[in-house]
């Protein structure tokens, strides 16, 4: 722990063996909590200004968090993980984004990278080798990614303003990615089965009220389906298979 000017804190709690806790803090309102139960847990928090502040919990055995805020404002970030050898990564350097990780089974993989301004994420898995991924650089975009079972995959890119993208996988070796860049672009998948893909790329202007909007429901098994929409408002696809 090494801490240097304003009103920073840290509390870190930690129950078992081997566990390590880095943090560095460097002025400005950053705070940091940190509790590990279990063995061979890792933590790693640096917050480099502004108002940053951060939260980990990690429940389990060699599991593995890395949260970095430099010099965004009013940033937060809550890290769970339950389980044993889960790895959750976030990056923040934008202006009042948000943050939810929430992980439990195992070898499971959370990052998110966040810049702009009044970004909002939340990544939820269980399960065993999911992967779920969130990049943001726009202004007011929002994710929603929850995945359980084995080996699924979510992948969301947005930038542009108030782009809205909602994942959702359950069952093994899926895949879903949305790829966003304009105004008011809505994405939504959700899948169950086995090896289903799933891809949105919107690229459009719309509107509040005159959104684009893209749909992908798939119950079943390699079912694959793709959205590609691009220019003006008020847009709508939407693709069902079971």
């Amino acid at each position: 722990v090494n801490q240097s000017g304003d009103f920073t804190w840290a509390t870190v709690g930690q129950f078992g063996t081997d566990n390590n806790v880095n943090i560095d803090q460097y002025g400005d309102v950053a705070n940091a909590v940190v509790n590990q139960y279990g063995d061979s847990n890792a933590s790693e928090v640096y917050q480099g200004g502004e108002g940053a502040f951060a939260i980990v919990d990690q429940f389990g055995s060699e599991n593995v968090s890395t949260i970095e805020q430099t010099a965004g404002q009013a940033n937060f970030v809550h890290n769970v993980q339950s389980g044993d050898r889960n790895y959750a990564s976030a990056y923040q350097d934008g202006f009042n984004a948000t943050l939810t990780i929430d992980q439990s089974g195992y070898e499971n993989t959370a990052m998110s990278s966040q810049g702009g301004t009044g970004n909002r994420a939340t990544l939820s898995q269980s399960g065993d080798l999911n992967v779920a991924s969130n990049m943001q650089t726009g202004t007011f975009g929002e994710v929603m990614i929850d995945q359980s079972g084995f080996e699924n995959n979510a992948n969301t890119y947005q930038d542009g303003f108030e782009n809205f993208a909602d994942i959702s996988q359950s069952g093994d070796l899926n895949s879903a990615e949305t790829l966003q860049h304009g105004e008011y672009n809505d994405a939504y998948i959700n899948q169950e089965g086995f090896e289903n893909e799933a891809m949105i790329d919107q690229s459009g202007y719309g509107l509040a009220g005159y959104e684009n909007t893209a749909t992908i429901t798939q119950y079943g098994t390699t079912d694959y389906a793709t959205i590609i929409q691009t220019g003006g408002g008020g847009n709508s696809a939407t693709i069902s298979q079971n």
